[in-house]
């Protein structure tokens, strides 16, 4: 019966020993924890949100300005957004143009402070440059906790922004989307 007890210890010290060295290991390899789970917050995603400002948004239809239904569009965006998002700025002209900041170390601003800021954007008199726009977006720095990133673009479509016959932008583009998935 000793005999039982002290195999038993055994078994039980070696378990022991081996979470020990599985900690140690842990510990050393510094992973990085997302999980609401362990750290009691749930990171959110970083969302950048690209408006177009171009002169083509000022344009009416059918009486009303297009800008007032991109507006309402990023607006929509916005709201639908979690409360852990880190939610970033960026309007569309000549070139790229961030409403609120593109670093990640300082302040985010409120999903209320974002909002106002969209109802005060005004169309422009330039050209929107949309490939220079989301490889800004594609190269800003993202927070530390944040899960992915989300670029949305809000656009009347047309055409002349998206400079569709610089292909070599696009591929470009396209190559360093793949590289972030």
């Amino acid at each position: 019966q000793r005999r039982r007890i002290w195999r038993l210890q055994d078994l039980i010290l070696m378990a022991l020993r081996a979470l020990a060295v599985a900690a140690i290991v842990l510990a050393l390899a510094r992973p990085q924890v997302r999980s609401s789970i362990f750290t009691g917050t749930s990171p959110g995603r970083d969302v950048i949100l690209i408006v177009d400002s171009s002169l083509s948004t000022a344009r009416k239809i059918d009486g009303a300005p297009v800008f007032d239904a991109i507006r309402q569009s990023a607006l929509d965006i916005v709201e639908r957004t979690a409360e852990s998002d880190r939610i970033r700025l960026m309007t569309a002209a000549s070139a790229p143009h961030w409403e609120t900041f593109d670093t990640p170390g300082e302040e985010t601003v409120s999903r209320k402070g974002i909002a106002e800021r969209i109802r005060r954007l005004q169309p422009t008199l330039a050209t929107a440059d949309m490939p220079a726009c989301v490889q800004a977006a594609l190269r800003a720095d993202s927070h530390d906790e944040a899960t992915s990133r989300l670029i949305v673009i809000v656009t009347d479509g047309v055409e002349h922004g998206w400079n569709l016959e610089a292909a070599p932008v696009w591929k470009s583009i396209g190559e360093a989307v793949e590289q972030a998935a």
